[in-house]
Formats: structure tokens, sequence, C-alpha cells
């Protein structure tokens, strides 16, 4: 932290981002949203479920 400061990893990604990868739920307005977030050099990538209508990420739907 010294050399700058903290290294924020795990990030919402920015509308655009050419790095966001969708996959639709079926039957559903969600998608699951999967991008680096800084975490693809340690093997891990961020999650997360996203409203395609009200483009914005949601909670976990009940049953998932």
């Amino acid at each position: 932290m010294a050399a700058g400061g903290p290294v924020v990893l795990g990030a919402k990604p920015e509308d655009g981002d050419a790095g966001v990868h969708y996959y639709t739920v079926p039957d559903s307005n969600l998608s699951i949203r999967i991008w680096s977030g800084g975490l693809a050099t340690f093997g891990q990538y961020c999650l997360d479920f996203y409203d395609r209508g009200k483009k914005e990420a949601v909670n976990t739907p009940d049953g998932y």
C-alpha cells in the first residue's frame, strides 16, 4: 500500500466493458454476468446476476 495505495480487485464492471460476458437465464429477465475484475492472474473471476431491463446487478434470486 505504501507504493501508491490499495489495489482494488473484483470491482463491478463499467457499462460497455468489453471484458464482460453475459449468459441469459432462460425464462427470465436475468443474465449471469462474469468478468475478470483483476483476478484472472489468480485463476479467479467475478460473477453476479444482472437484470437486463433495469441494467443493474441484483441480489441472488430465491431458488438459485
